[in-house]
């Protein structure tokens, strides 16, 4: 066990637990039952192989019993998110490499927020020189382009940011600048077709 937890409740008194495995570039996925007993094999099963340093990991529902796995990867060269789909018997549904996206390779790019969308879908979150959101769907397909949809510019890394879904596919997001003399909270609506709702 090398670490980066991540929980996710299965709706059925049981949960899901993702970490990262002894050779530190394998995510490891298990599941409880409410009894606590394990689901899955011994160990866990290997759902995501990725190089480089691994920064975080999230879970959530597939919408089919089984759970959706992302990870945070830094090399030297970037930043990326690595998204993988694991069915309810712990069988990973698409390549150990998962499905990736750049987020670019400033230190903003590491801190990247997620939420569950509708149908199961994935609403990420992130900065570099803009403010920037993605949507990924339960096959695997990035939903918003290949660079996702800017919300605004970030002139310095804005640590303060906040996402919710809409409800309806998009999600709200909330973000703070700082400057000398005034500090302002901006606030914007992305719908499912990664449309800004509120201005430009």
């Amino acid at each position: 066990f090398d670490g980066q937890p991540a929980l996710l409740a299965d709706g059925a008194g049981g949960v899901w637990i993702a970490w990262l495995g002894q050779f530190s570039f394998n995510m490891q996925l298990q599941h409880l039952d409410a009894s606590g007993t394990a689901l899955l094999q011994p160990g866990g099963v290997q759902a995501l192989f990725a190089t480089g340093v691994l920064n975080w990991s999230r879970l959530a529902h597939d919408g089919a019993g089984g759970v959706m796995m992302a990870l945070g990867v830094e090399n030297n060269v970037d930043r990326a998110v690595t998204v993988q789909r694991v069915d309810m018997n712990g069988v990973p549904l698409w390549p150990l490499t998962g499905q990736g996206f750049t987020v670019g390779n400033s230190f903003c790019a590491e801190r990247i927020r997620m939420v569950e969308g509708d149908d199961a879908s994935l609403i990420f979150l992130w900065t570099d020189v803009e403010h920037r959101m993605q949507r990924m769907d339960t096959s695997g397909t990035w939903q918003w382009g290949t660079n996702g949809t800017v919300i605004g510019a970030a002139p310095s890394c804005q640590i303060f940011r906040r996402l919710c879904a809409d409800g309806a596919g998009g999600a709200f997001v909330a973000y703070a600048t700082e400057s000398y003399s005034t500090d302002s909270l901006h606030l914007q609506h992305v719908d499912a077709d990664g449309t800004i709702q509120w201005g430009s």
